[in-house]
């Protein structure tokens, strides 16, 4: 599994080098998305699903400040 892969490398750098990590799929609530997007991620794992659906919509709130 990619995530897994990404949050285990991310892991074995020093605390002050790691990177911010979400994960934004259909089954996470809007609260955790949001929570997830306070800070802007380094690092988005998503699907194609959620391309489609988020990315045309300009109007997202958590798209809005990462462009």
């Amino acid at each position: 599994d990619q995530e897994e892969k990404i949050r285990m490398l991310n892991s074995q750098l020093p605390k002050s080098k790691q990177l911010k990590v979400v994960s934004l799929t259909g089954d996470i609530s809007l609260e955790q998305r949001l929570k997830n997007f306070e800070e802007i991620p380094h690092i988005i794992i998503t699907n194609p699903d959620i391309l489609h659906y988020q990315f045309p919509r300009g109007n997202s709130p958590l798209l809005t400040h990462l462009f």
